[in-house]
């Protein structure tokens, strides 16, 4: 599919922080882009601040996240996503990604949980269809672990959402086919979904305890999620969706 030359000279925007404010640009091009990661950073440091204030904690802390993830483009919307039912695109095209991240605090409204701050860099294989894209996302994710008593104490469960924007230098084939005849966008809006469990628990059940009690290696399933926000980001609206794996370790410095 060509490329639409447009989209790099016009993109709307809105941003809604956690307070509930919601900002609105429209046709605009670099400059708002600019100033919505700015809007989103400074989001960010505001859930940061409250975090570490309500925690009790310094707002420099110790640790340190680096996430793997892949996945295969899927027809699936997002909530059919989370249940697993994903309809592999006729284009068969993926992903690969890696994202670094630090903890920015350890509630967020009075709930314990991590609050993570990332950067992502994805490279997205087309398969011939069009030239492979690169991508870049910056977004805020929060955790909670879960430890279901019909489960072993040492295999909790990691649930994790995040939001933020989404840049694709290309737009992806099986995005701009969900958007015919109208356009998607390269900055859109991102949601991250991943349910991990420690690899140490994994280990566990088969008898290997070399990594017991340390859960610095998490593995489990994602969803990578580009998306106009009902045409806020775009002409029209519209997503894609990339069901896959994740794997993350989490340095403790």
């Amino acid at each position: 599919m060509p490329r639409h030359p447009n989209y790099t000279e016009a993109l709307g925007l809105r941003i809604t922080i956690a307070t509930g404010m919601t900002l609105r640009v429209s046709r605009c091009g670099k400059f708002c882009r600019v100033v919505g990661v700015l809007i989103l950073a400074l989001a960010a440091r505001i859930c940061h601040a409250q975090t570490a204030f309500e925690s009790g904690t310094p707002l420099a802390d110790s640790r340190f996240y680096v996430q793997l993830q892949t996945g295969l483009a899927s027809e699936s919307d997002f909530l059919p996503s989370l249940f697993f039912i994903t309809d592999q695109s006729k284009e068969r095209t993926f992903y690969d990604g890696v994202s670094i991240g630090t903890l920015l605090g350890s509630s967020i409204f009075g709930y314990k949980a991590e609050v993570v701050g990332y950067f992502g860099l994805q490279n997205f294989r087309e398969r011939g269809f069009q030239p492979d894209s690169y991508g870049a996302t910056i977004y805020w994710k929060v955790y909670g672990t879960w430890g279901p008593s019909w489960l072993p104490t040492t295999l909790p469960i990691r649930a994790g959402l995040g939001q933020g924007l989404s840049y694709a230098s290309r737009i992806p084939v099986a995005e701009q086919r969900d958007f015919e005849p109208r356009e998607s966008a390269e900055t859109v809006h991102y949601l991250e979904w991943t349910v991990q469990v420690p690899v140490s628990g994994l280990l566990a059940l088969f008898g290997v305890d070399a990594l017991r009690g340390q859960h610095q290696w998490w593995i489990g399933y994602s969803i990578f999620h580009r998306s106009t926000v009902f045409g806020a980001f775009g002409d029209s609206p519209g997503g894609i969706n990339y069901p896959g794996i994740t794997l993350e370790y989490v340095f403790h410095r």
